[in-house]
């Protein structure tokens, strides 16, 4: 089924309008590093998704700011960054676009998190727990483990999966770490 440009601008709108909301929440919570934070995760749970490239070359933002949340606020809170923040903001993009043009494919019921949640909260606990070492090899370690749990999950529930995305997915944000993980550290006031 085919959506009008008024449809998707109307999609776009709210999930900004919903973006703004709580980043301004978030930013009286934690303060500004979390609403970066989050608002990576916003843009690859919106925007990447609709594009459909997750699974064919590995490309993602989230890893990054769930990796920086461990970091930054320690490891339980990157923990419970990529558990719940996760699945709530994919949960609350799918109810948007029911009600306003079609439903997001993400395989699981919306606001739950999800056993592919939980494995991405544990790449917040790993950066945590290594929050001493350099951000490249925290991010290399969180996200080799990560590649090698969803994988595990993944041929438990479905189908084959596909393995150069898992691949593409470690060298894509490894290579995102060297050349913008210094900015997102200055950024976040991390001062490595």
């Amino acid at each position: 089924m085919k959506f009008s440009i008024h449809h998707n601008i109307k999609v776009l709108s709210i999930q900004i309008i919903l973006l703004i909301l709580v980043s301004v929440g978030f930013y009286f919570w934690k303060g500004l590093p979390l609403v970066i934070l989050f608002a990576m995760l916003w843009i690859d749970k919106s925007i990447l998704t609709h594009l459909k490239i997750h699974g064919e070359f590995g490309i993602e933002l989230f890893s990054i700011p769930v990796i920086l949340s461990g970091i930054l606020y320690g490891p339980l809170f990157g923990f419970f960054f990529g558990f719940l923040i996760y699945s709530l903001i994919g949960g609350l993009l799918e109810m948007i676009s029911w009600f306003i043009s079609q439903p997001l494919e993400v395989g699981w019921p919306p606001i739950i998190p999800s056993p592919e949640s939980f494995i991405i909260g544990l790449m917040g606990l790993v950066a945590g727990l290594l929050s001493g070492l350099p951000l490249v090899v925290i991010v290399l370690t969180a996200v080799v483990m990560r590649n090698i749990l969803a994988p595990i999950w993944q041929r438990l529930t479905t189908d084959e999966p596909i393995r150069i995305a898992y691949v593409l997915n470690v060298v894509y944000n490894v290579a995102l770490a060297i050349v913008i993980g210094g900015y997102l550290l200055k950024i976040t006031s991390l001062g490595f």
